[in-house]
């Protein structure tokens, strides 16, 4: 089971969560960090919101799902300090090209799950990038 830690900015990735519970098979939830409360248009201070010692709860792979840029800045770096894959969740409305994955061996050793990401019925994978 790899386990995963979500962040998420009010309840932002609470239907992505439901669905990685029914359908995430060999993923464990070990941790949700829901950042509250409204947010100013700028954060100075990214480490008073999220710290440096926050407890990841031992987690392998990092979702994110927060909206405000500076958090989001700060929780990638974090997660580059520790040598912590994380998925950021995209922009709705940007559109950003389809690019194909060509080697599946490196995604899934950078994963460390196996799980193939390629559609099931065509077995062609694609990411966004």
């Amino acid at each position: 089971m790899m386990k995963v830690v979500v962040f998420q900015e009010q309840g932002s990735g609470e239907r992505k969560l439901a669905g990685l519970k029914h359908y995430g098979q060999r993923l464990e939830i070990v941790r949700v960090v829901d950042i509250d409360g409204p947010l100013p248009d700028f954060i100075d201070e990214p480490e008073e919101w999220i710290g440096d010692e926050v407890d990841l709860g031992g987690g392998e792979l990092v979702l994110n799902f927060l909206k405000h840029p500076d958090l989001v800045d700060h929780l990638i770096a974090h997660c580059e300090k520790r040598h912590i894959p994380i998925v950021s969740a995209g922009a709705r409305g940007v559109d950003l090209p389809l690019l194909p994955v060509v080697d599946w061996g490196a995604m899934n050793n950078w994963v460390s799950t196996g799980a193939s990401l390629a559609c099931p019925n065509t077995g062609s994978g694609w990411m966004r990038g």
